[in-house]
């Protein structure tokens, strides 16, 4: 039975790793196009909830996910031998594994509180108050289109990663 050297196993484990980040980076940029087209899309949206409140637009946080990979969940919820034998491959810690690597990144959807009031006279409209006023949601089109260019471009930068790593293996593979 031949022993896999731990450093071997950490090296594979490196490299499906930057797949995983990228994946993260990708999914969360996702996230912000949803938050982006969502808020183009109800920029003129005055009454979201039947009382006259105009839609809030929503912005997407990233943060770093706690340092915990799958393979760390995975081996919190295993039954673990209390004995193993001299051949078995020893059992590494969980946590000194986990703080080797770099964290994921998720992002929350928020909604902004309109900050500026962009009130408009228009007493025909349905939604105008007693004085003939309605108000619009605090979206501009245009800085929308920015970062959803920003979106595009950071999912596009994780894609040349996720390409990279699996050129990558794929050239480890041919050895």
């Amino acid at each position: 039975m031949k022993i896999i050297p731990l450093k071997d196993h950490m090296f594979r484990g490196n490299i499906y790793r930057s797949i995983d980040i990228a994946a993260s980076g990708m999914t969360t940029q996702r996230q912000r196009m949803d938050a982006i087209a969502s808020n183009i899309a109800n920029a003129q949206v005055t009454n979201v909830d039947g009382n006259g409140s105009p839609y809030l637009r929503k912005h997407v946080v990233m943060s770093k996910v706690p340092d915990r990979t799958f393979e760390a969940t995975l081996r919190e919820y295993m039954i673990k031998p209390r004995t193993t034998e001299s051949g078995h491959i020893p059992e590494m810690s969980g946590s000194s594994r986990v703080k080797d690597v770099t964290p994921l990144v998720e992002g929350s959807e928020i909604e902004i509180p309109n900050m500026r009031k962009n009130v408009v006279y228009d007493p025909s409209h349905p939604d105008a108050d007693a004085d003939g006023f309605v108000v619009y949601p605090d979206i501009n089109v245009i800085e929308e289109m920015t970062d959803l260019m920003v979106a595009s471009r950071a999912f596009d930068a994780n894609v040349t990663v996720v390409n990279a790593a699996k050129q990558m293996i794929m050239r480890s593979l041919d050895i």
